[in-house]
């Protein structure tokens, strides 16, 4: 919204075409994603919010889904940017990397390591439809800060039903007993809880 309200940066859109302009320093850009992926881990990890009991293991599993998703994405969303723009692009691999882990916050504890790749590399690739909309719909967003953390959030929130498993719910020591995410209940309640949401605030 707040991309929609300030408008486009100058130069941007021009005769219904989207001009390329000054991407940033990638040197910066680098170290910014790797101080926040290095942050992550106490966003995801310290949500444990123990380390005794047998919660240090679900802190280093969460760890392990967290580096596995954010890898992914940026490796993802590096080989697409050679696919899909011609030559590999340092700042979307590393927005895929962002990408990579807003899709795997939701769901860090509920989900198998392989799991977390395959939710990693959909997250580059929302990363990419995300972006491409975005030009399509004349909207400049400098970043892609609404698509990593608005459209990777909502994927790692549809994710976390797609691919939890009763077990790992109960590892991450939730109290609930149930097969919610055998039976496909989990998958259903974040979706239609979300888009009810989504309609409420419309």
């Amino acid at each position: 919204m707040g991309a929609i309200v300030v408008g486009p940066r100058t130069g941007r859109f021009v005769d219904g075409k989207c001009i390329e302009l000054y991407a940033g320093n990638k040197i910066l850009q680098s170290l910014g994603v790797f101080i926040l992926w290095f942050g992550w881990y106490g966003f995801n990890c310290g949500s444990t919010l123990q380390i005794s009991d047998g919660a240090a293991a679900v802190a280093g599993k969460v760890a392990v889904t967290t580096t596995l998703a954010a890898a992914s994405g940026g490796l993802g969303a590096t080989f697409l940017a050679k696919v899909l723009l011609g030559q590999y692009d340092i700042s979307m691999g590393l927005n895929g990397v962002l990408a990579g882990l807003v899709s795997i916050t939701a769901n860090c504890s509920v989900v198998e390591p392989w799991h977390a790749v395959i939710i990693g590399l959909i997250g580059s690739a929302i990363l990419f439809g995300g972006h491409f909309l975005l030009i399509y719909l004349k909207i400049d967003d400098p970043c892609d800060a609404s698509v990593v953390h608005g459209f990777c959030g909502y994927w790692g929130l549809i994710a976390t039903g797609i691919f939890c498993i009763d077990s790992n719910v109960q590892y991450a020591a939730y109290p609930n007993i149930n097969e919610a995410c055998k039976s496909g209940e989990q998958f259903g309640i974040t979706y239609f809880v979300y888009m009810y949401g989504a309609s409420r605030r419309r």
